[in-house]
C-alpha cells in the first residue's frame, strides 16, 4: 500500500497478523509463602545458568532446564508461555524451587530454530514480577546454526486505529495444506496488552510525550521461507480463527522471508465468513417470519401479492404483516434475495403461510436519535426508528418550536423513509432569520424544542408513537468551531469522516479536493478516510475466503481539539 505524507500530517494504513500457542501443563511446588514487611520487591527474577544455553545449536535432548536467581512460580503458562515452531501443545512444564523445566512430549524438528517467549509465564513470588525483557525470550537449535530471521510490525482495529485484545499474528508455511481456520500456525505471537508492557518513563513537567500506540508485534528466528500471514483476536485462546466471533487481517498473497521485515502492517476485521443461509421460515403468532442465520445488509422480496414487511432490529428476521386476514389455507409464493455485508448472497423461493393466532400484535418499539451533535445547526438530521412500518405521518404533530409566535413547520418534503417505511430521516434546513420577529434578537434566541405529538406516526397494525420533546440549543458561532484543510489524493472515491472521542461517526463528506467540517461541538475528534474502491458509498470489509482485502482505511496521525469560537485550517490530507 503506498503512503504519502505531508508536513502536518501521517497517515497510517492497517494491515495485521496474530500469534499464540497452548501447552499440557504439568506443575509440582511446594507451598511458598509471601514474606512480610520490608520495601517493595521491584526487581525481576533473573536467568543465572540454563541447559542448554540460549542460542545453542546441535540440540538433541528433551527438555530444558532453568535455574533463576530467587524462588519463582508458574503463571499460567500453558496460556503465557509461547513456543514456536508451534509443538501442538505437546509440551510439560514442571517447577522446583529456584528451576523450571520445560519437558518436549514429541521429538523435534530437525535443523529447526526454537524460540520459547516466556511473556508472564514466571513470576517471583513476592511481587509476581515478570522476567525482564531481555531475558523474556530463549533460543535453540537442533541443527548447527541459529535462525536468525526477525518479523515485525503492527495489527490494530481498522475502523478505530486501536490495539484489539488476544490478538495473535499467525504465520503458515506456504507449501502446507494447513488452513487458519482448522489448524494452528506454524510460527505465531501475541500481541502484549498495555497493561502487560513495562510502564514508559513518566513524563516531566511541561514535557509532551506522544502518545504510544499498541498493537506492535515481532517474530524472531524465523526459518526462510514463504509463509501466509494472518492476524486473528484469538477470543477463546485455541489458536484458530473462528469466524463468527473473532476478527481477521491477512495478507492476499504469501511473501517471501528471507531477511528481516520491518513494516508488516495488517488491520483487523471483525467479518463473519459463513455462508449465509434461511434458518426458519415460520408463522409465529401473528406474524410470518423468515429467519437467517447472520446479520443481513440488503434484502429483496418478490411476490404476486401486494406485502407489507421489514427487517427487526435484530437485522436477521425479516417479518411479514397479515393484513388480509390470510388463512391457513391461503399459501403465498415469495422470492427471497438477501446479502450480508461481505456480499455473501442468497436466492431462495419459499412458501407463506399465515397461521390463525390469538397472540396480540407485538408492542411497538421506537427510537429518536438527534445524532451526536451538542448543538442544533442550520442543517439539522434526525433518525426516527420504529418496529413496525408506518402507514401514516401527521406532519402537523411535528415541529420546532420557540414560542407561540416562533415556530418551524415539518412537512413531507423535509421526510426521506426506508424501503419497508420503518425508518424515517427528519433533515431541515433552518434559517434562523427567516423565522425570527424583529422585537426577538437573534442572541437571545437560545433554546428551541423539537416536538412530536401522540400520534404523529401511525403504523400499518394503528400503534401510535410516544410523544417526543426534545430541547436544544443553537450552535452560535461563540459556541461551535469548524475544521477545514485540503485532499490531495488519485483515489477517485472516498469519504472522509470526523469521529468524535469516543470513536462515533459525527460527521462526514464525499470525495471533493477540500474538506470543510463546521458547527462543530468543542472536544477531540479524529480524522478518518475510507477509501471507497468500489464507489458504493460506504466501507467494504473484504472476504477471508475470496481473498478480497478490506477497503483501506487512513487515520490522521493525531487527534485535533477544537475549541469554541476557534476556525482549524490546513490540516491537509495525502493519501
Amino acid at each position: 500500500m503506498k503512503r504519502h505524507l505531508l508536513s502536518n500530517l501521517k497517515l497510517k494504513g492497517n494491515i495485521i497478523l496474530g500469534f499464540s500457542i497452548s501447552f499440557m501443563t504439568w506443575m509440582s511446588c511446594a507451598s511458598i509463602s509471601q514474606p512480610t514487611g520490608g520495601p517493595k520487591d521491584s526487581i525481576p527474577p533473573s536467568i543465572i545458568s540454563s541447559t542448554p544455553k540460549d542460542q545453542s545449536i546441535d540440540f538433541t535432548g528433551d527438555r530444558i532446564k532453568l535455574t533463576f536467581d530467587e524462588w519463582v512460580q508458574l503463571n499460567n503458562p500453558t496460556k503465557e508461555m509461547i513456543i514456536t515452531p508451534d509443538l501442538g501443545g505437546k509440551v510439560m512444564t514442571k517447577l522446583k524451587g529456584k528451576s523450571v523445566e520445560i519437558r518436549f512430549l514429541q521429538p523435534l524438528d530437525s535443523n529447526t530454530t526454537y524460540t520459547i517467549n516466556f511473556q508472564n509465564s514466571i513470576q517471583d513470588v513476592t511481587e509476581k514480577n515478570s522476567l525482564s525483557l531481555n531475558q523474556e525470550t530463549f533460543s535453540f537449535s537442533t541443527g548447527n546454526y541459529l535462525d536468525s530471521i526477525v518479523a515485525s510490525g503492527e495489527s490494530r482495529d481498522i475502523l478505530t486505529d486501536k490495539e484489539v485484545k488476544n490478538t495473535v499474528i499467525a504465520l503458515y508455511r506456504a507449501n502446507d495444506t494447513l488452513t487458519i481456520f482448522n489448524d494452528r500456525p506454524y510460527y505465531f505471537t501475541k500481541i502484549r496488552e498495555e497493561k502487560d508492557r513495562p510502564q514508559r518513563t513518566p513524563r516531566r513537567r511541561g514535557v509532551e510525550i506522544p502518545e504510544e500506540k499498541g498493537g506492535k508485534f515481532k517474530i524472531p528466528n524465523l526459518k526462510a521461507g514463504e509463509y501466509f500471514v494472518y492476524a486473528f483476536n484469538d477470543a477463546n485462546e485455541n489458536l484458530k480463527y473462528d469466524p463468527q466471533t473473532e476478527g481477521i487481517g491477512f495478507l492476499v498473497d504469501p511473501i517471501r522471508i528471507d531477511s528481516n521485515i520491518y513494516d508488516l502492517d495488517i488491520p483487523l476485521v471483525l467479518m463473519d465468513e459463513r455462508e449465509l443461509e434461511i434458518q426458519k421460515a415460520v408463522a409465529s403468532g401473528p406474524y410470518f417470519q423468515i429467519g437467517f442465520n447472520k446479520y443481513i445488509d440488503t434484502f429483496n422480496i418478490k411476490s404476486d401479492r401486494s406485502l407489507i414487511y421489514n427487517l427487526l432490529s435484530d437485522n436477521k428476521t425479516i417479518q411479514f404483516y397479515n393484513l388480509d386476514s390470510l388463512g391457513e389455507e391461503d399459501s403465498i409464493k415469495l422470492e427471497v434475495f438477501a446479502m450480508d455485508s461481505l456480499t455473501n448472497k442468497t436466492d431462495s423461493t419459499l412458501y407463506m403461510k399465515f397461521r390463525e393466532s390469538r397472540r396480540k400484535p407485538a408492542e411497538l418499539e421506537e427510537s429518536f436519535d438527534p445524532g451526536k451533535r451538542k448543538y442544533i445547526t442550520h442543517n439539522f438530521k434526525a433518525e426516527y426508528s420504529f418496529s413496525k412500518p408506518l402507514k401514516e405521518v401527521i406532519t402537523d404533530s411535528i415541529f420546532f418550536y420557540y414560542d407561540s409566535l416562533n415556530t418551524i413547520e415539518i412537512t413531507e418534503e423535509d421526510l426521506t423513509f426506508n424501503n419497508t417505511r420503518n425508518h424515517v430521516t427528519l433533515e431541515k434546513n433552518i434559517e434562523l432569520d427567516t423565522i425570527l420577529y424583529d422585537s426577538i434578537p437573534i442572541t437571545e434566541f437560545n433554546k428551541v424544542l423539537l416536538y412530536g405529538g401522540r400520534g404523529a406516526f401511525v403504523t400499518i397494525e394503528n400503534d401510535s408513537s410516544s410523544e417526543i420533546q426534545k430541547a436544544f440549543t443553537f450552535a452560535k458561532e461563540e459556541l461551535v468551531g469548524s475544521l477545514a484543510g485540503s485532499i490531495t489524493t488519485e483515489e477517485p472515491n472516498y469519504i472522509i469522516q470526523l469521529l468524535n472521542a469516543k470513536y462515533e461517526l459525527y460527521d462526514q463528506q464525499y470525495n471533493g479536493e477540500e474538506y470543510f467540517f463546521r458547527d462543530l461541538d468543542p472536544g477531540e475528534y479524529r480524522i478518518r478516510i475510507i477509501v471507497d474502491k468500489n464507489g458504493n458509498g460506504r466501507w467494504d470489509p473484504g472476504n477471508i475466503l475470496t481473498k478480497t482485502p478490506p477497503e483501506p482505511v487512513y487515520f490522521f496521525k493525531d487527534k485535533v481539539i477544537v475549541r469554541a469560537n476557534w476556525e482549524i485550517g490546513n490540516i491537509n490530507l495525502d493519501f
